[in-house]
């Protein structure tokens, strides 16, 4: 089988007062590599929204990685859990490839101990013990495999080396994959469906855009990727102020803008309940 290059999502799970700055180094590391992050800066965070794209952005992840370094992180309302032990949760329901950083233990507690006395963070010692715990043990109680480090500033390096082998790992399965917009080589059509003429001539007229094609496969996994950030930083602000009609114009950026917005009518709770007043 011809090697294919294949973009994958990362979903990056951390606290980030900890690891602000870390975590656009671990970013600009996945694009590098040639994959599409996605964390909590890409998306805008309002209301009970996030826990709906939490789940759309973990549902389409490839791997899901997560790092625990010193802090437990923001509780979710009064549910007990904070935002990151909530992804960990979502990803081992929807069964994601874990990729997990976790803090030598000597120097998480020196670091805690070292946390202002007005924090937050000190009245949830025993959430965060729990989190190292669950972070080391699989769903089958049996150890995960970490990858452990001690200072914040040896992360960037250690993730490009780890997230190669998580990507390995996959065996060539999920992810975005280049390739052309028909391959005949690759799809088996029914037989009454081949020997259909206006199907053979719609086909072989379709495969005569190359450009059209490269722009929507060949860069598809970043126009996607830039449907979502454009849909993320203006959406709710449309709806909110009270557009209704949408109209999207050819071309295949906009197609894919158009396609991750009809994905959010069906998946998105908060646009679901308005959809009937919604015309496209």
């Amino acid at each position: 089988m011809a090697y294919e290059e294949r973009w994958h999502e990362i979903f990056i799970s951390s606290t980030s007062e900890d690891l602000g700055d870390i975590r656009e180094k671990l970013i600009l590391s996945t694009i590098t590599a040639g994959h599409i992050p996605s964390a909590m800066e890409l998306f805008k965070v309002t209301g009970n929204r996030t826990i709906d794209m939490i789940h759309r952005y973990l549902k389409r992840a490839d791997v899901f990685v997560i790092i625990v370094g010193s802090r437990w992180g923001t509780e979710i309302g009064s549910t007990g859990k904070s935002f990151m032990e909530y992804e960990l949760e979502t990803a081992i329901e929807n069964k994601k490839n874990i990729l997990a950083f976790l803090m030598e233990k000597t120097e998480s507690g020196n670091m805690r101990a070292n946390l202002p006395r007005d924090s937050t963070e000190r009245d949830h010692e025993t959430d965060y013990q729990r989190l190292r715990t669950r972070v080391q043990t699989n769903e089958d109680n049996l150890p995960r495999p970490v990858v452990e480090f001690s200072k914040y500033d040896d992360l960037p390096e250690l993730y490009a080396l780890n997230l190669e082998e998580a990507i390995k790992k996959l065996n060539g399965k999920g992810g975005w994959v280049k390739g052309e917009l028909y391959d005949k080589s690759m799809i088996h059509l029914n037989e009454s469906v081949s020997k259909n003429r206006f199907f053979e001539r719609f086909v072989d007229r379709l495969n005569k855009f190359d450009i059209l094609s490269s722009r929507c496969s060949l860069e598809e996994p970043l126009k996607m990727a830039i449907a979502n950030v454009f849909l993320d930083q203006y959406l709710a602000r449309m709806i909110e102020n009270g557009v209704r009609h949408f109209f999207f114009e050819s071309g295949s950026s906009v197609a894919l803008v158009a396609e991750a917005f009809i994905e959010r009518l069906n998946t998105e709770k908060w646009l679901r309940d308005i959809s009937d007043n919604i015309y496209i």
